[in-house]
């Protein structure tokens, strides 16, 4: 069994690099990827997949790409953020850019966002994109402060994390030039996790879910998820809305925040899992008809994963994409297509969208926790043609950190 200080020894010692997107994954050293693999059932036609980052030159360089999320621009070019590093808790990880002009088939890394040769003390970052209309584009995220270059991002004897502050960068030209990144503040100060992209809702407010963080003694505070929002377009931000909280043992990690088009509710997932007895939880969600200024009691998806995300389609349907790494034979992408008009989570479509293509097997020079870590933290937008364009990270045959994208239809 596993225990609360183990687990939040996962989670945290891997907050930035992984933004929570995955766990240790439990299936058989040796199993084959269809020896004894339990049928999955696909209602899904075959998505296209292209590459949208990848070391071009591994044997000359060490660089790897994770954690990705990606928007659609007005002109209908499409704009995608990933983590580039030399190594999954290097210093020098940074936010990056990539641009599409063929709905995601083909993509082009752009210069840096910033300059960072300056920043004292180093900072490593993580940003999502969002096209928030007429030119203006929103980088969200966090970044951690890297005083001690031989410290790692978590720490190993507390479970506990470096300091860490939430930061929006800003352009008004469809993502050419970029503002410096500004502080955004809420009430956990430097301890915060803020893995999800900014939404921007129907009002005009910008929203994100957002949690605590240990801090490097470990000491925590975990009264539950909370609503970020800003009705002034960043000028100012308030977070006493609760999203997703069980108490004080259960982790609301990997949060992620839709809109559904007709009703105009929100919708948060999150990843659940027990700090104190180490039980893997399935999914939940919770539902706002308020705006997110309240939101419903944990509601279960029936679904057990780690990392999720929603996204909305037409009518009061959505999208849920889970990575599935433990408690099943068939690792990979899932995803459902889920009716709430009922307020249930009544699910019309399911299936899985993407598995490894070698078994998944122990890495003999990670530690345990982190022996199985291969894939993660899928998300998707709808694009203004109706399709939907779903990115995920996985790390390849070669031990390769890169970026993909499915391109589907529902």
């Amino acid at each position: 069994m596993t225990t609360r200080r183990e687990f939040v020894k996962t989670v945290t010692q891997l907050s930035f690099l992984s933004t929570l997107g995955l766990s240790a994954h439990s299936v058989a050293l040796a199993k084959s990827e269809t020896e004894g693999a339990e049928e999955a059932r696909n209602d899904f036609a075959t998505p296209e997949q292209f590459i949208l980052w990848t070391n071009p030159q591994p044997l000359l360089r060490s660089l790897h790409s994770y954690f990705p999320g990606v928007c659609e621009l007005d002109n209908g070019e499409l704009l995608a953020s990933h983590f580039l590093c030399s190594a999954f808790e290097s210093v020098d990880g940074t936010a990056r850019l990539s641009r599409s002009r063929d709905k995601g088939q083909t993509w082009e890394l752009l210069p840096p966002i910033y300059d960072k040769s300056r920043l004292t003390p180093p900072r490593s970052d993580t940003m999502k994109p969002t096209n928030a209309g007429g030119g203006n584009i929103l980088l969200f995220g966090y970044e951690f402060f890297r005083e001690d270059p031989e410290l790692p991002m978590g720490n190993p004897e507390t479970g506990g994390v470096l300091d860490d502050r939430i930061i929006l960068a800003r352009s008004a030209d469809h993502g050419s030039t970029w503002t410096q990144p500004e502080e955004v503040p809420c009430r956990w100060g430097h301890h915060v996790e803020a893995s999800a992209p900014l939404t921007c809702l129907a009002n005009g407010d910008w929203a994100t879910p957002i949690a605590p963080f240990p801090d490097w003694s470990g000491a925590r505070v975990n009264d539950g998820g909370r609503l970020l929002r800003s009705s002034d377009r960043g000028t100012t931000w308030n977070d006493d809305a609760v999203t997703i909280a069980f108490g004080p043992d259960v982790a609301v990690y990997e949060q992620r925040l839709c809109q559904l088009e007709k009703s105009g509710r929100l919708v948060v997932i999150a990843w659940n899992e027990n700090l104190k007895t180490g039980e893997r939880m399935n999914n939940h969600y919770v539902i706002s008809d308020d705006n997110g200024k309240t939101f419903s009691k944990p509601q279960d998806t029936g679904v057990r994963g780690q990392a999720s995300s929603v996204c909305a389609l037409d009518n009061d349907r959505l999208l849920a994409l889970h990575a599935k790494r433990r408690d099943t034979d068939r690792p990979g992408i899932y995803g459902y297509v889920v009716n709430l008009k009922n307020n249930r989570w009544d699910i019309e479509k399911e299936g899985l969208l993407w598995e490894p293509d070698t078994p998944i097997t122990r890495s003999r020079h990670a530690a345990e926790i982190f022996a199985f870590l291969k894939f993660g933290q899928p998300s998707a937008v709808r694009l203004a043609d109706g399709s939907i364009l779903v990115t995920f990270w996985c790390v390849d045959r070669q031990g390769q950190g890169m970026t993909n994208v499915l391109r589907l239809n529902v």
